[in-house]
Protein backbone atom coordinates (compact mmCIF):
# COMPACT_ATOMS: atom_id res chain seq x y z
CA UNK A 1 0.00 0.00 0.00
CA UNK A 2 2.93 2.34 0.75
CA UNK A 3 4.35 1.79 -2.73
CA UNK A 4 0.94 2.33 -4.33
CA UNK A 5 0.39 5.53 -2.37
CA UNK A 6 3.84 6.82 -3.32
CA UNK A 7 3.22 6.23 -7.02
CA UNK A 8 -0.28 7.70 -6.75
CA UNK A 9 1.12 10.85 -5.11
CA UNK A 10 3.73 11.18 -7.86
CA UNK A 11 1.03 10.66 -10.49
CA UNK A 12 -1.03 13.57 -9.16
CA UNK A 13 1.92 15.85 -9.92
CA UNK A 14 2.11 14.86 -13.59
CA UNK A 15 0.63 17.13 -16.23
CA UNK A 16 -0.30 15.42 -19.51
CA UNK A 17 0.75 18.41 -21.57
CA UNK A 18 4.13 18.60 -19.84
CA UNK A 19 4.65 14.85 -20.28
CA UNK A 20 3.98 15.22 -24.00
CA UNK A 21 6.85 17.71 -24.14
CA UNK A 22 9.31 15.15 -22.74
CA UNK A 23 8.03 11.97 -24.40
CA UNK A 24 11.00 11.84 -26.78
CA UNK A 25 13.80 12.02 -24.15
CA UNK A 26 11.74 9.73 -21.88
CA UNK A 27 11.43 7.05 -24.54
CA UNK A 28 15.06 7.28 -25.66
CA UNK A 29 16.29 7.22 -22.05
CA UNK A 30 14.15 4.18 -21.26
CA UNK A 31 15.16 2.32 -24.44
CA UNK A 32 18.89 2.91 -23.99
CA UNK A 33 18.42 2.23 -20.27
CA UNK A 34 17.12 -1.22 -21.19
CA UNK A 35 19.60 -2.20 -23.90
CA UNK A 36 22.87 -1.14 -22.26
CA UNK A 37 22.26 -2.71 -18.80
CA UNK A 38 21.10 -5.88 -20.58
CA UNK A 39 24.43 -6.06 -22.43
CA UNK A 40 26.38 -5.19 -19.26
CA UNK A 41 24.53 -7.85 -17.26
CA UNK A 42 25.02 -10.65 -19.77
CA UNK A 43 28.71 -9.76 -20.19
CA UNK A 44 29.22 -9.71 -16.42
CA UNK A 45 27.50 -13.08 -15.99
CA UNK A 46 29.56 -14.56 -18.82
CA UNK A 47 32.89 -13.55 -17.28
CA UNK A 48 31.91 -14.71 -13.79
CA UNK A 49 30.68 -18.07 -15.15
CA UNK A 50 34.05 -18.58 -16.87
CA UNK A 51 35.83 -18.37 -13.52
CA UNK A 52 33.26 -20.16 -11.34
CA UNK A 53 30.27 -21.57 -13.24
CA UNK A 54 28.53 -23.14 -10.26
CA UNK A 55 28.67 -19.88 -8.30
CA UNK A 56 26.08 -18.23 -10.54
CA UNK A 57 24.45 -20.98 -12.64
CA UNK A 58 22.31 -23.60 -10.81
CA UNK A 59 22.54 -27.27 -11.81
CA UNK A 60 19.05 -27.38 -13.32
CA UNK A 61 19.51 -24.14 -15.25
CA UNK A 62 21.65 -22.92 -18.14
CA UNK A 63 23.57 -19.78 -18.95
CA UNK A 64 20.77 -18.63 -21.28
CA UNK A 65 17.96 -19.01 -18.74
CA UNK A 66 19.89 -17.48 -15.83
CA UNK A 67 21.16 -14.77 -18.16
CA UNK A 68 17.64 -13.81 -19.23
CA UNK A 69 16.57 -13.33 -15.60
CA UNK A 70 19.78 -11.43 -14.86
CA UNK A 71 19.18 -9.15 -17.84
CA UNK A 72 15.62 -8.20 -16.89
CA UNK A 73 16.64 -7.72 -13.23
CA UNK A 74 19.29 -5.17 -14.21
CA UNK A 75 16.96 -3.29 -16.58
CA UNK A 76 14.45 -2.39 -13.86
CA UNK A 77 14.34 1.12 -12.41
CA UNK A 78 12.83 2.13 -9.07
CA UNK A 79 10.66 5.12 -9.87
CA UNK A 80 9.79 5.37 -6.17
CA UNK A 81 13.31 6.20 -4.99
CA UNK A 82 14.20 8.79 -7.64
CA UNK A 83 10.81 10.54 -7.64
CA UNK A 84 10.78 10.65 -3.84
CA UNK A 85 13.99 12.69 -3.97
CA UNK A 86 12.61 15.04 -6.64
CA UNK A 87 9.50 15.49 -4.48
CA UNK A 88 11.51 16.17 -1.32
CA UNK A 89 13.63 18.79 -3.11
CA UNK A 90 10.59 20.42 -4.71
CA UNK A 91 11.81 19.56 -8.22
CA UNK A 92 9.10 17.17 -9.38
CA UNK A 93 7.73 19.68 -11.92
CA UNK A 94 11.07 20.27 -13.64
CA UNK A 95 11.59 18.93 -17.13
CA UNK A 96 14.29 16.58 -15.83
CA UNK A 97 11.96 15.05 -13.24
CA UNK A 98 9.12 14.68 -15.75
CA UNK A 99 11.54 12.99 -18.16
CA UNK A 100 12.69 10.61 -15.42
CA UNK A 101 9.09 9.73 -14.53
CA UNK A 102 8.19 9.20 -18.18
CA UNK A 103 11.31 7.09 -18.77
CA UNK A 104 10.60 5.04 -15.64
CA UNK A 105 7.06 4.34 -16.89
CA UNK A 106 8.38 3.13 -20.25
CA UNK A 107 11.12 1.23 -18.39
CA UNK A 108 8.70 -0.54 -16.03
CA UNK A 109 6.35 -1.52 -18.84
CA UNK A 110 9.20 -2.94 -20.95
CA UNK A 111 11.00 -4.71 -18.08
CA UNK A 112 7.87 -6.16 -16.50
CA UNK A 113 6.64 -7.35 -19.89
CA UNK A 114 10.08 -8.87 -20.46
CA UNK A 115 9.88 -10.70 -17.12
CA UNK A 116 6.50 -12.15 -18.07
CA UNK A 117 7.96 -13.30 -21.40
CA UNK A 118 11.05 -14.80 -19.73
CA UNK A 119 8.94 -16.73 -17.18
CA UNK A 120 6.74 -17.97 -20.01
CA UNK A 121 9.82 -19.03 -21.99
CA UNK A 122 11.58 -20.93 -19.20
CA UNK A 123 8.26 -22.57 -18.27
CA UNK A 124 7.86 -23.81 -21.83
CA UNK A 125 4.45 -22.19 -22.30
CA UNK A 126 5.46 -19.28 -24.51
CA UNK A 127 3.93 -19.49 -27.96
CA UNK A 128 2.60 -17.04 -30.52
CA UNK A 129 -0.87 -16.94 -28.95
CA UNK A 130 0.61 -16.32 -25.49
CA UNK A 131 2.62 -13.32 -26.70
CA UNK A 132 -0.44 -11.93 -28.46
CA UNK A 133 -2.56 -12.30 -25.33
CA UNK A 134 0.02 -10.55 -23.16
CA UNK A 135 0.33 -7.53 -25.43
CA UNK A 136 -3.44 -7.41 -25.87
CA UNK A 137 -3.85 -7.19 -22.09
CA UNK A 138 -1.33 -4.33 -21.91
CA UNK A 139 -3.15 -2.47 -24.68
CA UNK A 140 -6.49 -3.15 -22.98
CA UNK A 141 -5.28 -1.59 -19.72
CA UNK A 142 -4.42 1.68 -21.40
CA UNK A 143 -7.63 1.72 -23.43
CA UNK A 144 -9.65 1.27 -20.22
CA UNK A 145 -7.58 4.01 -18.56
CA UNK A 146 -8.36 6.44 -21.37
CA UNK A 147 -12.08 5.62 -21.18
CA UNK A 148 -12.06 6.19 -17.41
CA UNK A 149 -10.21 9.49 -17.82
CA UNK A 150 -12.36 10.80 -20.67
CA UNK A 151 -15.83 9.66 -19.59
CA UNK A 152 -16.25 7.79 -16.28
CA UNK A 153 -14.34 10.03 -13.83
CA UNK A 154 -15.82 13.28 -15.29
CA UNK A 155 -19.30 11.74 -14.95
CA UNK A 156 -18.62 10.90 -11.28
CA UNK A 157 -17.40 14.45 -10.69
CA UNK A 158 -20.58 15.93 -12.18
CA UNK A 159 -22.74 13.69 -9.97
CA UNK A 160 -20.83 14.37 -6.75
CA UNK A 161 -19.55 17.93 -7.16
CA UNK A 162 -22.02 19.27 -4.58
CA UNK A 163 -20.57 17.09 -1.83
CA UNK A 164 -18.95 19.45 0.70
CA UNK A 165 -17.07 16.84 2.73
CA UNK A 166 -13.42 16.65 1.58
CA UNK A 167 -13.09 13.18 3.08
CA UNK A 168 -15.31 11.92 0.25
CA UNK A 169 -12.78 13.13 -2.31
CA UNK A 170 -9.92 11.46 -0.43
CA UNK A 171 -11.77 8.14 -0.09
CA UNK A 172 -12.84 8.24 -3.73
CA UNK A 173 -9.25 8.89 -4.86
CA UNK A 174 -7.77 6.08 -2.76
CA UNK A 175 -10.51 3.68 -3.88
CA UNK A 176 -9.81 4.60 -7.51
CA UNK A 177 -6.09 4.02 -6.90
CA UNK A 178 -6.77 0.51 -5.55
CA UNK A 179 -9.18 -0.23 -8.40
CA UNK A 180 -6.59 0.71 -11.03
CA UNK A 181 -3.89 -1.28 -9.22
CA UNK A 182 -6.06 -4.40 -9.20
CA UNK A 183 -6.94 -3.86 -12.86
CA UNK A 184 -3.25 -3.57 -13.77
CA UNK A 185 -2.39 -6.76 -11.90
CA UNK A 186 -5.26 -8.64 -13.54
CA UNK A 187 -3.88 -7.59 -16.93
CA UNK A 188 -0.29 -8.73 -16.19
CA UNK A 189 1.08 -5.28 -15.33
CA UNK A 190 2.62 -4.25 -12.03
CA UNK A 191 0.10 -2.75 -9.56
CA UNK A 192 2.39 0.29 -9.21
CA UNK A 193 1.67 1.15 -12.86
CA UNK A 194 -2.05 1.15 -12.07
CA UNK A 195 -1.55 3.36 -9.03
CA UNK A 196 0.52 5.83 -11.00
CA UNK A 197 -2.01 6.01 -13.84
CA UNK A 198 -4.77 6.57 -11.25
CA UNK A 199 -2.78 9.50 -9.85
CA UNK A 200 -2.30 10.95 -13.32
CA UNK A 201 -6.05 10.68 -14.06
CA UNK A 202 -7.04 12.25 -10.72
CA UNK A 203 -4.35 14.91 -11.00
CA UNK A 204 -5.59 16.06 -14.40
CA UNK A 205 -9.24 16.44 -13.38
CA UNK A 206 -9.17 20.02 -12.12
CA UNK A 207 -9.69 21.67 -8.74
CA UNK A 208 -12.43 19.37 -7.43
CA UNK A 209 -10.10 16.39 -7.27
CA UNK A 210 -7.01 18.38 -6.27
CA UNK A 211 -6.14 15.90 -3.55
CA UNK A 212 -2.36 16.28 -3.48
CA UNK A 213 -2.33 18.37 -0.30
CA UNK A 214 -4.86 16.01 1.31
CA UNK A 215 -2.89 12.88 0.40
CA UNK A 216 0.53 14.30 1.32
CA UNK A 217 0.26 13.93 5.14
CA UNK A 218 -1.07 10.38 4.71
CA UNK A 219 1.79 9.55 2.32
CA UNK A 220 4.38 11.07 4.66
CA UNK A 221 3.34 8.57 7.33
CA UNK A 222 2.80 5.49 5.13
CA UNK A 223 5.49 5.76 2.42
CA UNK A 224 8.50 5.16 4.74
CA UNK A 225 7.18 1.62 5.19
CA UNK A 226 8.10 1.06 1.53
CA UNK A 227 11.76 1.64 2.34
CA UNK A 228 11.43 -0.37 5.55
CA UNK A 229 10.10 -3.28 3.50
CA UNK A 230 13.19 -3.20 1.27
CA UNK A 231 15.38 -3.47 4.36
CA UNK A 232 13.33 -6.32 5.78
CA UNK A 233 13.82 -8.32 2.57
CA UNK A 234 17.61 -8.26 2.93
CA UNK A 235 18.87 -11.46 4.60
CA UNK A 236 22.46 -10.88 5.72
CA UNK A 237 23.24 -14.55 6.46
CA UNK A 238 23.86 -15.72 2.85
CA UNK A 239 25.60 -12.43 2.01
CA UNK A 240 28.39 -12.79 4.58
CA UNK A 241 30.98 -14.62 2.46
CA UNK A 242 33.95 -13.28 0.48
CA UNK A 243 32.74 -14.57 -2.89
CA UNK A 244 29.24 -13.20 -2.46
CA UNK A 245 30.46 -9.83 -1.19
CA UNK A 246 32.81 -9.45 -4.17
CA UNK A 247 30.05 -10.63 -6.49
CA UNK A 248 27.53 -8.20 -4.99
CA UNK A 249 29.86 -5.17 -5.10
CA UNK A 250 30.92 -5.95 -8.67
CA UNK A 251 27.33 -6.43 -9.76
CA UNK A 252 26.31 -3.14 -8.12
CA UNK A 253 29.04 -1.28 -10.03
CA UNK A 254 28.04 -2.91 -13.32
CA UNK A 255 24.32 -2.26 -12.75
CA UNK A 256 24.75 1.39 -11.73
CA UNK A 257 27.12 2.17 -14.61
CA UNK A 258 24.91 0.35 -17.10
CA UNK A 259 21.80 2.30 -16.12
CA UNK A 260 23.67 5.59 -15.85
CA UNK A 261 25.22 5.32 -19.31
CA UNK A 262 21.94 4.04 -20.74
CA UNK A 263 19.93 6.97 -19.39
CA UNK A 264 22.68 9.45 -20.28
CA UNK A 265 23.10 8.24 -23.88
CA UNK A 266 19.34 8.04 -24.45
CA UNK A 267 18.86 11.56 -23.13
CA UNK A 268 21.70 12.91 -25.28
CA UNK A 269 20.19 11.22 -28.35
CA UNK A 270 17.05 13.23 -27.57
CA UNK A 271 19.25 16.37 -27.58
CA UNK A 272 19.05 17.17 -23.89
CA UNK A 273 21.84 19.12 -22.25
CA UNK A 274 24.79 17.29 -20.70
CA UNK A 275 23.80 18.25 -17.15
CA UNK A 276 20.20 17.14 -17.66
CA UNK A 277 21.40 13.88 -19.22
CA UNK A 278 23.71 13.18 -16.27
CA UNK A 279 20.86 13.70 -13.81
CA UNK A 280 18.49 11.53 -15.86
CA UNK A 281 21.10 8.78 -16.12
CA UNK A 282 21.73 8.83 -12.38
CA UNK A 283 17.99 8.81 -11.66
CA UNK A 284 17.51 5.75 -13.87
CA UNK A 285 20.18 3.90 -11.86
CA UNK A 286 17.92 3.73 -8.78
CA UNK A 287 16.81 0.18 -7.97
CA UNK A 288 14.37 -1.16 -5.41
CA UNK A 289 11.24 -3.25 -5.22
CA UNK A 290 11.02 -4.24 -8.91
CA UNK A 291 14.56 -5.65 -8.97
CA UNK A 292 13.86 -7.56 -5.75
CA UNK A 293 10.68 -9.01 -7.27
CA UNK A 294 12.66 -10.20 -10.31
CA UNK A 295 15.37 -11.74 -8.11
CA UNK A 296 12.85 -13.54 -5.88
CA UNK A 297 11.04 -14.90 -8.95
CA UNK A 298 14.28 -16.22 -10.48
CA UNK A 299 15.44 -17.76 -7.19
CA UNK A 300 12.08 -19.41 -6.44
CA UNK A 301 12.00 -20.92 -9.93
CA UNK A 302 15.53 -22.30 -9.48
CA UNK A 303 17.36 -20.12 -12.01
CA UNK A 304 19.46 -18.13 -9.51
CA UNK A 305 21.98 -19.70 -7.16
CA UNK A 306 21.91 -18.58 -3.53
CA UNK A 307 25.10 -16.60 -4.15
CA UNK A 308 23.69 -14.82 -7.19
CA UNK A 309 20.43 -14.14 -5.36
CA UNK A 310 22.34 -12.68 -2.40
CA UNK A 311 24.44 -10.63 -4.84
CA UNK A 312 21.33 -9.06 -6.38
CA UNK A 313 20.03 -8.25 -2.89
CA UNK A 314 23.42 -6.68 -2.14
CA UNK A 315 23.11 -4.70 -5.37
CA UNK A 316 19.75 -3.27 -4.26
CA UNK A 317 21.11 -2.51 -0.80
CA UNK A 318 24.21 -0.72 -2.12
CA UNK A 319 22.18 1.09 -4.77
CA UNK A 320 19.60 2.25 -2.21
CA UNK A 321 22.36 3.73 -0.07
CA UNK A 322 24.48 5.30 -2.81
CA UNK A 323 22.08 6.57 -5.50
CA UNK A 324 19.85 8.81 -3.27
CA UNK A 325 22.93 10.59 -1.92
CA UNK A 326 24.46 11.05 -5.39
CA UNK A 327 21.14 12.09 -6.90
CA UNK A 328 20.61 14.83 -4.31
CA UNK A 329 24.03 16.23 -5.13
CA UNK A 330 23.31 15.97 -8.86
CA UNK A 331 19.97 17.76 -8.62
CA UNK A 332 21.47 20.60 -6.58
CA UNK A 333 24.40 20.96 -8.97
CA UNK A 334 23.01 20.13 -12.42
CA UNK A 335 19.29 20.97 -12.48
CA UNK A 336 19.07 24.57 -13.68
CA UNK A 337 16.67 26.79 -11.72
CA UNK A 338 15.77 28.67 -14.90
CA UNK A 339 14.39 25.45 -16.31
CA UNK A 340 12.07 25.25 -13.28
CA UNK A 341 10.68 28.73 -13.96
CA UNK A 342 10.18 27.98 -17.64
CA UNK A 343 8.33 24.76 -16.98
CA UNK A 344 6.20 26.21 -14.22
CA UNK A 345 5.30 29.08 -16.55
CA UNK A 346 4.15 26.47 -19.06
CA UNK A 347 2.15 24.57 -16.44
CA UNK A 348 0.41 27.70 -15.16
CA UNK A 349 -0.31 29.18 -18.61
CA UNK A 350 -3.87 29.75 -19.91
CA UNK A 351 -5.24 26.71 -21.74
CA UNK A 352 -5.18 28.32 -25.19
CA UNK A 353 -1.70 29.86 -24.94
CA UNK A 354 1.30 28.02 -26.35
CA UNK A 355 4.67 28.51 -24.67
CA UNK A 356 7.52 26.49 -26.21
CA UNK A 357 9.94 24.61 -23.97
CA UNK A 358 13.54 24.59 -25.10
CA UNK A 359 15.42 21.33 -25.61
CA UNK A 360 17.93 22.38 -22.95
Amino acid sequence: FAVLLLLFEVGTEIDFEVLKKVKKPSFFSALAGIIIPLIFGLTFLFFVSQFNYSLVIPENSSFLKTGLFMAVALTATSIGISTRIFLDLGKIKTKVAQTVVGAAIFDDIISITSLALVVAYVSGVLDSSGVGTLFFEILLFFVISIILFKYVVPWVIVKTKNVQDRSFVIFFSIAFMILMSVLAQMLQLAPIIGAFVAGVIIGNEGDFLDVHHDIEPIANWVVPFFFLTIGLQVNLIPIISLNTILLGVSLAIVAILGKFFGGFIGSKLARNSTNDSRTIGLSMAAKGEVTLIFAVTAFDLGFFTLSLYAAVISLVLIDSLVIPWLLKLAIDRWVDESADDELLEYIDRPQNEEIPISQN
